[in-house]
């Protein structure tokens, strides 16, 4: 798995201009951004707020929010990889404070509707308490 960096993500950048013409616009759109995605974690319906990419990284901080369950968030530390795929963990907190549970999705599937095309990114695996073997997905809203 190779890491981004700034100048990897420019050299992408170049070769995705050179291919501009040949793949529409939103196919090459999958870098994730800040902002609020919907789906689930382990098998929990989840808002992902993505509020904060670090300068010259992508590596993104935010928050998991599970609104059937009192609106519980703890904090997320999500980095995009060169293939676009995520490792993502999430800390957790309350009587589980002090583990994590931690997410590796496979590089992202662009989904088109009436409102646009969106990333859609699906787990690889899935490690800690009550997530191993339950779905991971989350989309842009």
């Amino acid at each position: 798995m190779k890491y981004r960096t700034a100048e990897s993500a420019s050299l992408l950048a170049m070769v995705l201009l050179a291919f501009a013409n040949m793949v529409p616009a939103h196919a090459a759109d999958s870098d994730l951004k800040t902002g609020q995605y919907e789906g689930t974690w382990c098998g929990y319906s989840a808002v992902f707020d993505i509020a904060v990419k670090e300068r010259r990284r992508w590596v993104f901080h935010g928050k998991i929010v599970f609104p059937t369950y009192d609106n519980l968030a703890d904090e997320l530390w999500i980095e995009q990889y060169e293939d676009q795929s995520l490792r993502m963990i999430r800390y957790l907190s309350g009587t589980q404070e002090g583990w994590t549970q931690v997410i590796q999705t496979f590089a992202p599937e662009m989904h088109g509707s009436e409102a646009g095309y969106a990333p859609t990114f699906t787990v690889e695996r899935a490690n800690g308490p009550d997530c191993e073997g339950k779905p991971t997905q989350f989309t842009a809203r």
